[in-house]
């Protein structure tokens, strides 16, 4: 189960970070499991395929989970521009959770790209406007 941020007096943009990359394995771990366990590529493909079909019918939680998919780094099926194409698609529709995942992205960078603080925050606010918590208490942390 997903772990929401506990209230503490002061939450510093590591501790942040670091809950959002439990969270964010624990989430590719438990919604694609089966692919986590797959080792033929053939298999993987499949359920990336089924995935991609159900975030093509307008799962926003799917473009979400498709995203994270594809940015972990630690799989052989890691792609930056795939991954980014389906947070930032979810970001864009309105998701609270993907915008916080996308702002994070942004502030921290990744291999293939520069961090971008200016897209961080602005997706940050978008996602704290929508009253998504670990978004407000990043935000929060940074002041």
């Amino acid at each position: 189960m997903i772990r929401l941020f506990r209230k503490k007096k002061e939450v510093t943009p590591d501790d942040v970070t670091r809950q959002f990359i439990r969270d964010m394995i624990e989430l590719i771990e438990m919604i694609s499991g089966k692919i986590m366990r797959s080792t033929r590529k053939e298999e993987i493909e499949v359920e990336l395929n089924m995935m991609r079909e159900l975030a093509s019918k307008g799962s926003l939680d799917m473009l979400r989970l498709l995203g994270l998919t594809f940015l972990d780094q630690s799989k052989e099926w890691y792609d930056y521009s795939e991954g980014f194409g389906y947070l930032n698609s979810a970001a864009e529709k309105g998701m609270v959770e993907a915008q916080y995942d996308l702002g994070l992205l942004y502030y921290h960078g990744a291999p293939e790209a520069n961090p971008d603080p200016v897209m961080g925050h602005f997706w940050m606010v978008k996602s704290a406007d929508g009253n998504y918590e670990p978004a407000v208490e990043f935000l929060n942390s940074r002041r």
